[in-house]
């Protein structure tokens, strides 16, 4: 997640990459969360406020008991502010959800070097290095591979989306031997 610090004082910044990535849907979630974020900060002092007008509150009917004053006035205060803070709460427990969610849709800033593209076609190979290996078979694609093992795209794609895939069977097993492997190798 991308440090809210840029969304408040880079905007454009947030937005450029998000026209970048072709994320126009994206865009008005920038000012969005500004606006939470803005309301959110004040609430937050307002809040904090109130709470130490509270506490304060306390002591003074805590010192007018044991000096014996009437504390009428006092307490009508006190009364008055859990119901203010309980609203207040409410409000910044809300707007901290809503505020958490829109940030766990914004994605990191692309670095500078990053083509403009919508597919994995538009991508730029930027370097090679090593000998490229002569095969005498056809390769096959880790996705050809994983269905030959018998991994279920279709499943796995109304489960968490494009571009993800879900191990069963034999080659969950295979996926966990060599974790297993790197662990004991590497620890």
């Amino acid at each position: 997640m991308i440090d809210i610090d840029l969304i408040r004082n880079n905007p454009d910044v947030v937005k450029k990459d998000l026209k970048k990535r072709g994320m126009n849907e994206r865009i008005a979630l920038v000012d969005e969360i500004r606006a939470n974020d803005k309301e959110w900060r004040e609430l937050k002092g307002e809040l904090d406020s109130l709470r130490a007008q509270r506490n304060k509150i306390s002591e003074e009917i805590n010192e007018a008991k044991k000096l014996g004053k009437d504390i009428k006035k006092v307490l009508e205060k006190a009364k008055r502010l859990p119901q203010e803070i309980e609203k207040k709460d409410a409000r910044v427990v809300a707007l901290r959800k809503a505020l958490d969610t829109h940030m766990y849709q914004m994605p990191n800033i692309l670095h500078s070097s990053v083509p403009v593209g919508k597919t994995d076609v538009d991508n730029v190979e930027v370097r090679t290095w090593g000998k490229m290996p002569k095969f005498d078979f056809d390769l096959k694609s880790h996705v050809e591979i994983a269905e030959g093992l018998g991994a279920d795209f279709d499943r796995s794609t109304k489960i968490s989306g494009g571009g993800f895939f879900v191990l069963t069977g034999q080659i969950a097993l295979l996926e966990q031997a060599i974790a297993r492997f790197a662990l004991d190798v590497l620890l």
